[in-house]
């Protein structure tokens, strides 16, 4: 599975390193995301977000900060799009993309550039953590 064939949630948890990973990732959030009860509103949002990251996350952390979000629409148990900010940038993707950025600004905060449809204010997740070290070698890959 090359980098364009993964969900914008693996990029957002772990970043990119192998396929195999990749996979992990992906099954970890999966398997998460059905045992979540999440109510429609920021907090509860914002502490499945965390225990998704803190599920499927398989590379070792740097210590800088990102802000993993998510975003999402009423009644669902895990986030319909997540993204990263990292040093004022929104990272994200989604299948078929390749890593898009964009200035960190309060409109992309809220609904990043691939998102065609925003989401309401206490629809979008955050969690404070850290930059994966898959995620620093996918990027600095991009140099």
């Amino acid at each position: 599975m090359p980098f364009k064939d993964i969900a914008c949630h693996v990029w957002a948890i772990d970043g990119y390193d192998d396929d195999d990973t990749a996979k992990e990732v992906n099954e970890l959030y999966a398997a998460k995301a059905k045992l979540l009860v999440v109510a429609n509103n920021k907090e509860s949002r914002n502490a499945a977000l965390k225990a998704l990251v803190e599920a499927a996350r398989q590379s070792d952390v740097t210590e800088e900060q990102i802000i993993v979000y998510g975003g999402f629409r009423r009644h669902q148990k895990a986030p319909e799009h997540m993204w990263i900010e990292y040093n004022g940038v929104i990272y994200e993707t989604m299948p078929d993309y390749d890593l898009h950025k964009s200035v960190a600004t309060a409109e992309f905060r809220k609904c990043p550039p691939l998102e065609n449809l925003p989401f309401e204010a206490s629809g979008v997740a955050e969690y404070k953590t850290y930059l994966t070290k898959n995620q620093k070698s996918y990027l600095e890959s991009l140099s």
